[in-house]
């Protein structure tokens, strides 16, 4: 089952075969990681309790000067991850 507080509409799930508790998801397609940051006390809510967190994030920072303390805002976000949910399996994927 996904969490979040976006929903996937159901011709969409239908579209790829997807099963309807696939619906709940937190993607932000667009978002820096300086954005992310601000707003993670609404992305990353007690109440989701996931046990798996995928993220795809800081290809939108290498444009313009977002990507001076890169890493230092990733780590701050990896950090405030496992505070929330000190057991999850987080992945984190390459940026593009």
């Amino acid at each position: 089952m996904f969490v979040g507080d976006n929903t996937t509409s159901a011709e969409q799930l239908e579209a790829y075969d997807f099963p309807e508790e696939y619906s709940k998801h937190i993607a932000r397609g667009g978002w820096t990681l300086s954005g992310i940051l601000s707003d993670k006390e609404r992305l990353f809510k007690e109440e989701f309790d996931p046990d798996i967190i995928m993220l795809m994030i800081t290809t939108n920072d290498m444009g313009g000067n977002l990507n001076e303390q890169l890493e230092e805002r990733y780590r701050t976000l990896v950090a405030y991850i496992f505070r929330c949910y000190p057991d999850v399996t987080l992945y984190c994927a390459n940026p593009i």
